[in-house]
């Protein structure tokens, strides 16, 4: 009998000792978004021969929307989507006196719409965390849909845009995957708001596409971009 106290009462000392979940485990969460972008070209001329380009970072604003469901008491689930936008100028064609054209530069645009799906686990560092301050580490995936385009100005005068260049792609539209993994830290601003800043890295390609430009005239060469993206997330958590 006496064991049988025992092995009840250490139970409900583990079950005392874990945290229980916080209103932030079980929230709707909304805010801006911003991401910075290490981008890597790469040209497939087939038969093993390619080329590499180097291509300016991309600097994308948007919002991210989305829910938390609790799993466990130190485990959820974030469904998420977010609507970013970022351009950034890449190519430039020098001044063509023969033809009397001046020097251009190539802007290319993305606009992209995501879904997210990870798993988060809440770090508590004592038997009162799920209501203090605290960070959390956060991984998983999400599937893109991209829009790819391109814009042409005379080079310094940005307002100058340039019509029916043959070296413009045509726009594209791209769905991708990623993987991302980061880390977060959350705290209430009262009993059912909270705020959260986050930081992660995703590995996607959000760019894949066959190039056209006039300067491959025996056809297009399949074209992608490797992406590598720095993302910082400011949300506003509600408990529903």
């Amino acid at each position: 009998m006496k064991t049988m106290t025992l092995i009840v009462l250490l139970a409900l000392a583990v079950v005392a000792a874990t945290p229980k979940p916080a209103p932030l485990d079980d929230a709707a969460l909304f805010g801006p978004t911003i991401d910075i972008s290490e981008r890597r070209g790469l040209l497939d001329f087939g038969s093993g021969v390619t080329e590499e380009l180097n291509r300016n970072n991309l600097v994308s604003y948007g919002i991210v929307v989305g829910k938390r469901f609790i799993i466990s008491r130190k485990l959820r689930v974030q469904l998420s989507g977010n609507f970013k936008y970022g351009s950034t100028p890449d190519d430039t064609i020098p001044t063509d006196s023969s033809q009397q054209m001046e020097a251009t530069q190539i802007k290319r645009s993305l606009l992209q719409a995501g879904i997210i799906a990870d798993l988060q686990i809440p770090l508590y560092l004592d038997l009162q965390g799920p209501m203090q301050p605290h960070f959390y580490v956060r991984a998983g995936g999400g599937l893109h849909l991209a829009a790819i385009a391109e814009s042409e100005a005379i080079l310094g005068a940005p307002t100058q845009m340039v019509t029916g260049d043959p070296y413009l792609e045509p726009n594209h539209t791209t769905i991708s995957v990623s993987i991302h993994g980061g880390l977060g830290y959350e705290f209430l601003t009262s009993p059912n708001f909270g705020m959260a800043f986050e930081g992660l890295i995703r590995y996607w390609y959000p760019v894949r596409y066959t190039m056209t430009r006039d300067i491959f005239p025996m056809g297009g060469v399949p074209y992608s971009e490797r992406f590598i993206s720095f993302e910082f997330n400011l949300l506003f958590l509600v408990k529903l």
